[in-house]
């Protein structure tokens, strides 16, 4: 299952790399949607850093594997996700434009490779609409809250 969304912004490719890669910012974010995410390898760099997650889908715990696959500066960022049986790989490519505008396409590939995670695939088929347009505004606030901080720093 394949889900795509963009967003653009005013800020530069530089500052949505930054925003993206901001690990404290992201931490900080889950644990006010209740989640837990901590880094497991204690490194300071992006690429190759390993995250556990715990967050509560559908009522019940659950248990993320997260591995950052590539950090390009400033235009992409992707990783892999493990749960169970699913895997997604989610990529995040960034690109100007326009002097003053940036462009941001997030891909999300979710995989199912045992057949209860098929089932859960399948069960999320009807709502995909819902779910791809849930995306795209999550992107959407991402890149509004950016030009309001690019605006405040001029």
């Amino acid at each position: 299952m394949r889900f795509e969304a963009v967003a653009r912004t005013g800020a530069s490719p530089e500052a949505v790399y930054a925003a993206l890669s901001d690990v404290r910012a992201i931490e900080s974010g889950a644990a006010r949607q209740g989640m837990i995410l901590n880094r497991r390898d204690g490194g300071d760099g992006l690429a190759g850093a390993r995250f556990d997650l715990r967050l509560n889908l559908r009522g019940h715990p659950r248990d993320v594997e997260i591995t950052v696959t590539e950090a390009l500066p400033p235009s992409r960022i992707a990783l892999d996700a493990r749960s169970g049986g699913v895997e997604a790989v989610v990529v995040a490519d960034i690109a100007r434009t326009a002097p003053d505008a940036t462009l941001i396409a997030a891909t999300v590939e979710i995989r199912a490779r045992t057949l209860a995670s098929r089932l859960l695939l399948g069960s999320l088929l009807p709502g995909r609409g819902r779910l791809e347009r849930m995306l795209g505004s999550r992107l959407g606030e991402f890149a509004r809250k950016l030009d309001r901080t690019s605006v405040t720093n001029r």
